[in-house]
């Protein structure tokens, strides 16, 4: 069963052909559970963390989903339900590759991955009949992107254990077994094979590295469009991973503790999460069937990435936040612009296409703009007298629902200051309360 991602599917009319001849054909051979199914992202059981939701109903089953793209099984029925990028028209759909290698260009991006991906490596397959799964290119870039950021920093140098045939010295150890069998039984008094430690690029983790890179450059000459993409980027990373030996490997699953090199451990986790995939595709080489492990993306998530990463390269924001911690509440982004102090919430939300900010929304971005640490952070001197301009940033493009519910206000058109290009509108009810829209790629 293939959906679009964003949709509440509780009337009829809300489905597409396709969706109700998919729906008809899995009622009529009895595929339905009696009860309601859901599937969490993460298996975290709360109301905002639903990848998918399909309640029985005599005629069509209810279906819900939310700001999450992938492929799984529902846990009774067994159908496989593959939830797509948002689709605005036949011919155009979102490009979250293109989303995902813009918001990782800004480094600091990096330290805020987790959450961003749910992978069941453990869970059996599915075959992806439509070729509409996005995993092996997303987490391939995910890993050339900390890649490129591991190799601007420069590599990590560590001890490793060399071993030699030394000509006149001894260094390390003498191999006993080595020395008998290379120098002494062939009349070689003056050399010596010795095990000893060298400090440098060449250790395990680097190998590791190379290792996966090797095989993540297999995997996208498979994909064209994108190889020709980052063929060049491919390039500088074989070259700078010269000086690093070679070294097989089914998996790696050492971690690294110098808070200096941490992406080491996202690009080990996502090293390993490659090889599978490899090795999988290796395995069905000659097969028709594409198969792919169940998985989730979380595009609310990615999403906010996205958003940050323009915040932060537009000319008029001085110093951009992620997700600040103040009086255990965690506001998306905080932002100094020119125009002075703001905060950001990025809605993945076709809603405010056109409509205001729900009340729920409202309150809680209204909450945030009163809370004193955030208060005195941006103004000291102020204290609580100042109420800080409170931001909505969302997707321009996207088509409205017409099922959703909506709070309706007045709002004024392109009003108060711009944080990032395109039209801003204020929300009449609120005081200090703007709509930012935001341009998302397409395909």
């Amino acid at each position: 069963m293939r959906i679009s991602e964003h949709h509440q599917y509780i009337k009829a009319q809300s489905y597409s052909k396709r969706v109700l001849e998919e729906l008809e054909e899995l009622k009529a051979n009895n595929r339905f559970s009696q009860s309601t199914e859901v599937v969490y992202f993460k298996n975290e059981k709360n109301e905002n963390r639903i990848c998918i939701q399909v309640t029985p109903d005599e005629k069509i089953p209810c279906i819900r989903n939310s700001y999450f793209i992938g492929i799984d099984r529902l846990p009774e029925s067994k159908i496989v339900v593959c939830v797509e990028p948002k689709v605005n028209t036949e011919y155009k759909k979102l490009d979250s590759l293109k989303m995902l290698v813009e918001a990782l260009k800004d480094p600091e991006n990096l330290n805020h991955l987790d959450g961003l991906l749910d992978v069941k490596y453990s869970d059996p397959w599915i075959e992806d009949r439509h070729q509409s799964s996005n995993l092996t290119p997303f987490v391939i870039l995910e890993f050339l992107m900390i890649l490129k950021n591991i190799v601007r920093k420069s590599l990590k140098k560590d001890y490793f254990h060399v071993v030699n045939n030394l000509n006149a010295k001894v260094k390390g150890k003498i191999c006993i077994t080595d020395q008998i069998k290379y120098n002494t039984f062939r009349n070689k008094y003056n050399s010596f094979v010795c095990k000893y430690q060298q400090h440098g690029f060449d250790n395990e983790a680097n190998r590791f590295l190379k290792f996966v890179l090797a095989k993540a450059s297999l995997l996208l000459t498979e994909m064209p469009s994108l190889y020709c993409q980052f063929k060049d980027d491919l390039h500088y990373l074989n070259g700078v991973f010269e000086l690093v030996g070679h070294q097989k490997f089914t998996s790696f699953h050492k971690k690294e503790s110098n808070p200096f090199f941490k992406n080491y451990n996202t690009a080990i986790d996502l090293g390993n999460l490659i090889l599978k995939l490899s090795a999988y595709d290796l395995d069905t080489a000659n097969s028709q069937i594409r198969k792919v492990p169940p998985h989730w993306i979380d595009m609310s998530k990615l999403f906010e990435l996205y958003v940050f990463k323009k915040l932060r390269e537009h000319p008029l924001n001085k110093v951009v936040e992620y997700h600040v911690k103040v009086h255990y509440q965690e506001p998306d982004i905080l932002a100094r612009s020119q125009n002075g102090p703001v905060i950001i919430d990025a809605k993945y939300k076709p809603r405010y296409k056109s409509g205001n900010p729900s009340k729920d929304d409202a309150r809680q971005l209204a909450g945030y703009s009163r809370l004193n640490g955030i208060i005195k952070r941006f103004m000291p001197e102020e204290g609580s007298l100042m109420v800080l301009p409170v931001y909505f940033v969302y997707p321009k493009e996207f088509a409205e629902i017409d099922d959703e519910t909506s709070d309706e206000e007045p709002f004024e058109e392109n009003a108060g200051f711009k944080i990032l290009d395109g039209n801003v509108r204020e929300a009449k009810a609120y005081f200090k309360m703007f709509l930012q829209e935001i341009d998302l790629p397409y395909i």
